[in-house]
């Protein structure tokens, strides 16, 4: 997961659940470009994140 740091990267259904629910056999990443759809799914799956994003030290009003 490190090399991928600075992008969300979501665990919500395993291979087995994404073949039974939508016919993909061996899924091991789904990757959207950058859009509304992208956001948007986001947005939806973010409790879901498994790579926390890196944390600023320096105050955001400095």
């Amino acid at each position: 997961l490190e090399a991928f740091a600075d992008y969300p990267i979501v665990q919500v259904y395993s291979a087995e659940q994404m073949q039974e629910f939508f016919g993909i056999k061996g899924l091991k990443v789904a990757g959207f470009a950058k859009s509304d759809l992208a956001t948007s799914l986001y947005r939806e799956l973010k409790v879901f994140r498994i790579n926390a994003p890196e944390r600023s030290d320096t105050p955001e009003d400095a």
